[in-house]
């Protein structure tokens, strides 16, 4: 029974990244399309939107779609959101190392730096 377990896992993550190189080569050939319909001066703009879109898409696939994939839920919902456990380490973090924190950032002077000869330093 276990191993049935880890069979699925490993066929589901194998299928997951021969289907994610997939969907990059995808994008990489609509980047090349629209390079080519539009003019010089506007490739870098459609580049960069391509660019983008991918990324917010991997940021969505991680923060919701790996826990629909791979979740203990039912058949709608996965086990729970990665965006929500995110929010709870920092908040859990946030609580608990506080002190740690701000005493680990510079702390600003409140006086002025005073030379040997009693004058206040610093550009003149």
């Amino acid at each position: 029974m276990e191993f049935q377990a880890e069979m699925k896992y490993v066929l589901d993550t194998i299928w997951l990244l021969i289907s994610g190189a997939l969907v990059m080569w995808m994008a990489a050939g609509f980047a090349m399309l629209e390079a080519g319909m539009v003019r010089t001066k506007n490739v870098t703009a459609i580049l960069t939107k391509n660019i983008a879109l991918y990324s917010v898409a991997c940021i969505a696939f991680y923060l919701i779609g790996y826990n629909l994939m791979y979740g203990e839920g039912n058949a709608v919902f996965g086990s729970g959101f990665a965006l929500l456990a995110l929010l709870q380490m920092v908040t859990a973090y946030s609580q608990t190392s506080s002190s740690r924190w701000s005493s680990s950032l510079p702390q600003p002077r409140l006086s002025p730096v005073r030379s040997p000869s009693g004058y206040a330093s610093g550009p003149s």
